[in-house]
């Protein structure tokens, strides 16, 4: 019968349960609101209206507008294709759904009064349905029969099936559960239903939408994709010859001798170039580059390359512990185990013969030991101390921990709990430890320096053939009941060159692992390669850039270790481009050019904002003022550049190239099978006339054939939209972060310094004895801090900013002068105060205190100097054969100050002073006399018959805090004769260019940490500072500064700058991120998802170091800087393919990216996840860690994009336009 108004014209299903269904909105009776479900136009005959309405129904799916006479037939052969299309439905849906359920048809007019309230009281949807079903079942327009009564009266084809009901023109989803829907009007999924839309994304939208994707593949291709469709082998060969030219070029420059890569896997350099204490500690160190006058101070010589009989120096140590956890090492067995261990090495014949230190008499020295207290070494000091059979253990021991000539020494040697008490007959400690030496130079040369190369190799050879095995012997049998742990420089060195070489072969593992799995993914072996072999060569053209462009000569540990994260970066686009590669082949496109195009549109964009976000996190990096982290910050950021162009320039040119000529192609075994299963493969279709008699979807049968694609859009997405599980795994994640930022705050930053083995090994468990095991001692690596004067800070302004050898230009302070009385006062004062400094204020500077006299240890040359020459004053010498003679007369006041003067005495006394100056030499202008004075105390007055101990004594401990330069002219040097023998003076007549006063201080350097030892250095920075300032001119030059230990002071500044650097980055990576994810999704809301997705990735990441045991010290820093990089892609990956969706419904948008963008995200990972599992099997402590972070901050970011992200969007997901910054861009567009 006639309708009166075709757009109040609705169909209504009744509900069979309104708890199980999808409810739309239906209550509308206007127009728009008609057509918003598919309303189809009841006059035929219009051909403008039908075919407009056609198309919006999704009944000419990709397909061009139909004209009059096409849907003439079609609508003449509806009623045929009608019962055949059901039928398809209901076969499709008992397959998908497997129980197959009843629903009425009956409709009702729309004019009735029982209708419209039917109508306003429904809120009806669909169950499940196939997605073979919706694809198979094209509705066709069909002429209105007023005596039909099984035709709906709009024209639409209702399933009679309760698992298939049409809307709009399209079948609903099967993803879409009963239960796994929410009401729009009212749910949580709140909002107004989309016009003209498709719900569901696992088929081809409709309406709309479907002529928006159709548009999209119809659009004109981009000239860079017809060029790779139509000249594919001439732009593929450009492209892989722009690839080799990155690795011709490296190759030309290492043959020219170009330092194209200058591996510095050695050094770490961790130093802030302009602090200020490590300029002064520089200074410092390097105050004598510019003297080649320079005065050398020796006792009767001053030849600098002086001849030094054969390992007669110190050359290295080795350290020996011997440990029973619990236990005691004093025990009289125990010390017989550790003498006969001592003495199979010491008696080891090659050792004998060229490495051993040798004594005075040409025998080996003995170990520095315990047992120099039983063996007689110390009889003369009491006669206790030779008990070489260890009958009197406990006595000994107690004699030793008492003295005072040996108690100081002797702490060395006790465990920190030990407990040594005669009284209670007490002797135990749980460790204990002893010293081997080497010898310095070996024979055959001269000094230690003489082809220092040459004595360096020798020395290695033999501990790597000789006492490497012994000693790892001892460390695996142990020495009976004792633990035995061993470390040399040597040994240490060639283990952890040993060590970092096997590690980084793990780096062959992690490729081949990813050469495997890529290959699996892609099926092709040609694509696999030359998709890694373009990692490969983007490795060399970023480090191109790197060292011509940027000019950083800097390359180490940490840039070799960026081949992980670009295999897995690397990876993830190539996965990205492929997949969505591999999608489009089961759409329709005009041209291969189109299909290229449309692929390349989607994957570079994706690719584009991940390897953005990813780059900038790197660069943050970059700002850093540390050359380690800079330098890695900037390649790194590079690197992914590099990546990705080449991805989108070198990858797609692969792709084209392997189908056009390759994908059809086997191995001749292989095509008997081939041949059976090719015909069930999909075709892709080029030509729009083929098209166009192409009813079947092909999307779904590729669907079916990938199961990590099925997995996503099938049982993931009706997990994740489940109406009680996406609740339980919304507040799971929550609860987890949670727990992780609990854990992040209680996070302690490490005292202890850089271990690059594991606590485990045995070189980590020397490293951990040496710091924790032991009482203070005067062996400890205790900070020194020195305060000195004639220098000022180094001028580095001259060094390349990437050159860690560069150590910059000496400046010397030229007022700098002691030849005054008010100086040498003033210096002599301050000397005093710094040794009588109350408790209080030693405690605030921990000062250590004298452990025999309890004396501040304050080493002032100045009052060293005064004791001497005022004693001096009173000395005599003898005339054979006993007459005694006073070395002054008249007498002489040698009080301070020391001028000319006084000075002159000094120089005309007889009998060895006036042989060893000639006062009248130096010229009438000369006026540093107090550098004469100053050479006199230390040769000890020139007493080399009586005290020449004394003089070796303060030429080691002053010469060098003393430094004096020659005048030219000015300089002299007495030659004194006796016997026939000739002794060379010390040289006078110079200038004394710097000084320093050291302190010992109470802090170890293998437990400084910047929370409480930076305190420290301000209260030094503060007293020097204010001492000083209250000097005479010629000494407000002063500083004080710590320039032995790797500079203490500035090594608290380090730690603290890389512990802000770390949270910097994080900070300023995810500000940054953010309006980068805001372009990439084009709203505003899905990128502070994603943001806030980003921020519980890193928080979780660094609440695994307190977890994993860890501390925040050096290595934890630099791996946090990582973190943000890391942590982007997989979540801007999902964020991109929601905003990317045709789809205006929040689940719509969910269930289409993750069937896109799902398999993508999974590959990535579990690539990257791969990489970074090979290097935990590392015993590198820092790739170990390095391993860690990567493989958490991969794991936690695909469990928070996948988990946490998609059921926020379920839940909160803007629909429509909702957040979109499109509308303001069409805006401005508009108004420009």
């Amino acid at each position: 019968m006639p309708i009166a108004d075709d757009s109040k014209l609705l169909p209504v299903v009744e509900e069979p349960n309104k708890a199980d269904n999808y409810v739309v909105d239906t209550v509308s009776s206007s127009k728009n609101d008609m057509n918003s479900y598919g309303r189809e136009s009841n006059n035929a005959a219009d051909d403008e209206s039908t075919n407009r309405d056609i198309n919006n129904t999704g009944l000419a799916k990709d397909k061009e507008p139909a004209n009059p006479d096409t849907i003439t037939n079609l609508q003449n052969d509806s009623n045929k294709d009608l019962k055949s299309n059901e039928s398809d439905v209901a076969e499709e849906t008992q397959d998908a759904t497997g129980d197959e359920t009843n629903i009425s048809a009956d409709e009702k007019h729309p004019n009735s009064a029982d209708n419209v309230d039917e109508t306003n009281r429904s809120r009806h949807t669909s169950s499940s349905t196939s997605l073979n079903a919706m694809n198979r079942v094209s509705p066709e327009p069909q002429q209105h029969n007023e005596n039909s009564q099984d035709t709906p009266q709009n024209g639409l084809n209702i399933s009679q099936q309760n698992d298939t009901v049409v809307q709009n023109g399209c079948h609903v989803n099967e993803a879409y559960e009963k239960d796994d829907v929410e009401t729009i009007n009212g749910g949580d999924n709140a909002g107004p239903l989309p016009d003209k839309k498709s719900i569901g994304a696992g088929v081809e939208p409709m309406g709309e939408d479907a002529a928006e994707a159709k548009r999209r593949r119809e659009k004109e291709p981009l000239k860079i994709c017809v060029w790779m469709a139509e000249r594919t082998n001439t732009f593929f060969g450009v492209t892989l010859l722009f690839q080799l030219l990155f690795l011709v070029i490296t190759a030309i420059l290492l043959r020219a001798g170009y330092d194209i890569i200058n591996f510095q896997l050695s050094q770490l350099p961790l130093t802030l170039i302009d602090d200020v204490d490590y300029l002064r500690a520089k200074a410092w160190n390097q105050r004598d580059s510019l003297l080649p006058s320079l005065v050398e101070r020796s006792s009767q010589s001053d030849e600098k390359s002086e001849l030094v009989a054969n390992r007669t120096e110190t050359g290295e140590i080795i350290e020996m512990y011997f440990e029973i956890i619990g236990g005691n090492v004093f025990t009289k067995e125990n010390l017989q185990r550790i003498n006969d261990t001592e003495e199979h090495f010491l008696k080891n014949q090659e050792f004998v013969d060229g490495f051993c230190k040798v004594s005075a008499t040409g025998e080996c020295v003995k170990s520095f030991s315990i047992l120099r207290y039983f063996d007689g070494t110390y009889a003369n000091i009491d006669p206790i101390f030779d008990d070489p059979n260890f009958d009197n253990v406990v006595n000994v021991l107690h004699k030793a921990a008492t003295l005072d000539q040996t108690k100081q020494q002797f702490q060395i040697f006790l465990g920190k709990n030990s407990v040594i008490n005669g009284t209670t007959n007490t002797a135990v400690s749980s460790i204990t430890r002893s010293w081997i030496y080497v010898g310095s130079p070996l024979p055959g040369y001269n000094t230690s320096t003489d082809r220092e190369d040459e004595q360096e190799t020798l020395l290695k050879d033999f501990f790597k053939l000789t006492f490497g095995p012994m000693f790892k012997q001892y460390s695996i049998d142990g020495v009976g009941p004792m633990d035995f742990i061993y470390s040399s420089s040597t040994m240490l060195s060639n283990g952890i060159s040993t060590q970092a070489m096997m590690d980084m072969m793990l780096v062959m593992a992690s490729f081949a692992f990813i050469f495997i799995f890529m290959w699996i993914q892609t099926g092709s072996l040609m694509i696999t390669g030359l998709a890694l072999f373009s990692i490969l060569t983007n490795f060399l053209m970023a480090n191109l850039i790197y060292r011509v462009v940027f000019d950083f000569k800097y390359f180490g540990t940490f840039h070799i270790l960026a081949m992980f994260i670009i295999l897995g970066i690397g990876a993830d686009d190539i996965f990205v481009f492929f997949d969505t590669w591999r999608i489009s082949a089961h759409y329709e496109y005009p041209s291969l050019a189109h299909r290229v195009s449309d692929v390349y549109r989607k994957a570079s964009a994706a690719m584009l904002f991940t390897s953005l976000t990813t780059a900038v996190a790197f660069f943050v990096g970059a700002g850093s003022p540390l050359l380690s982290l800079n330098s890695f910050g900037l390649f790194s950021g590079i690197l992914v550049i590099v990546n990705y162009i080449s991805v989108i320039l070198f990858f797609p040119c692969v792709v084209v190239k392997y189908h056009k000529a390759w994908e059809n192609w086997s191995w001749w075994c292989c095509r008997p099978c081939l041949k059976k299963t090719r015909g069930n493969d999909t075709v892709e279709m080029h030509n729009s006339a083929v098209e166009s008699q192409q009813p079947t979807d092909l999307k779904d049968n590729s669907q079916r054939k990938n199961i990590a694609v099925k997995f996503f859009r099938g049982p993931y997405f009706k997990f994740i939209t489940h109406k009680v599980v996406k609740w339980v795994v919304f507040v799971f994640f929550l609860g987890m972060s949670a727990t992780f930022i609990y854990f992040a705050t209680t996070i302690q930053v490490n005292e202890e310094q850089i271990k690059f083995l594991k606590d485990t090994s045995n070189f980590g468990k020397v490293f951990d004895r040496r710091a924790n095991a032991f009482k203070p001692s005067n062996q400890d690596r205790a900070v020194k801090v020195y305060i000195a004067w004639g220098l000022k800070n180094q001028d580095m302004s001259g060094c390349h900013k990437t050159d860690t050898s560069c150590d910059g230009v000496s400046v010397y302070d030229e007022t700098f002068n002691l030849n005054d009385a008010g100086t040498q006062e003033a210096l002599a004062a301050f000397c005093t105060k710094m040794k009588t400094l109350s408790a209080a204020e030693a405690e605030e500077l921990k000062i250590r205190r004298n452990i025999v006299t309890n004396d501040l240890e304050v080493q002032c040359f100045i009052d060293d100097m005064e004791a001497f020459l005022k004693a001096d004053e009173n000395a005599t010498y003898t005339i054979p054969p006993s007459t005694t003679m006073n070395k002054y007369s008249p007498s002489v006041n040698l009080d301070m100050p020391w001028v000319k003067s006084n000075v002159e005495a000094i120089m005309n006394a007889p009998p060895m002073n006036n042989m060893f100056y000639n006062a009248s030499a130096l010229p009438a202008s000369y006026s540093n006399y107090f550098e004469v004075a100053l050479n006199y105390w230390l040769q000890h007055g020139f007493d080399y018959a009586n005290n020449m101990g004394t003089v070796v004594s303060n030429l080691r401990s002053y010469s060098s805090i003393l430094g004096e330069e020659e005048l030219a002219g000015v300089t002299q040097r007495e030659n004194v004769t006796f016997g026939g023998s000739t002794i060379k003076g010390p040289k006078y007549g110079t200038r004394l260019r710097y000084a320093a006063i050291v302190v010992n201080t109470s802090m170890n350097f293998d437990s400084l940490g910047y929370p409480t030892d930076l305190p420290i250095r301000d209260a030094w920075e503060n007293f020097v500072t204010k001492e000083i300032s209250a000097m005479p001119e010629p000494l407000q030059g002063g500083f004080q500064c710590t320039p032995t230990l790797f500079t203490a002071w500035h090594w608290l500044k380090v730690q603290k700058s890389l512990t802000n650097s770390a949270i910097n980055g994080i900070i300023i990576g995810l500000c940054i991120a953010f309006p980068i994810l805001i372009i990439a999704t084009k709203n505003v809301i899905v990128g502070f998802f994603a943001l806030c997705s980003i921020a519980m990735v890193t928080t979780s990441v660094v609440g695994v170091i307190p977890l994993a045991g860890w501390k925040l010290g050096i290595l934890e820093c630099l791996n946090l800087v990582l973190i943000v990089g890391l942590s982007v892609d997989y979540v801007v990956h999902l964020a991109e393919g929601y905003s990317r969706s045709p789809h205006k419904d929040r689940l719509g948008r969910v269930h289409s990216m993750l069937e896109e963008v799902g398999v993508s995200v999974l590959s990535g990972s579990i690539t990257t996840l791969g990489a970074s599992f090979f290097i935990l099997l590392a015993e590198i402590l820092f790739f170990t860690q390095f391993g860690i972070i990567m493989f958490s901050t991969i794991g936690f970011s695909v469990m928070y994009a996948l988990g946490f992200f998609t059921v926020l969007l379920v839940l909160l997901g803007p629909q429509n336009e909702f957040g979109s910054i499109m509308p303001l861009a069409r805006k401005l567009k508009c108004c420009k």
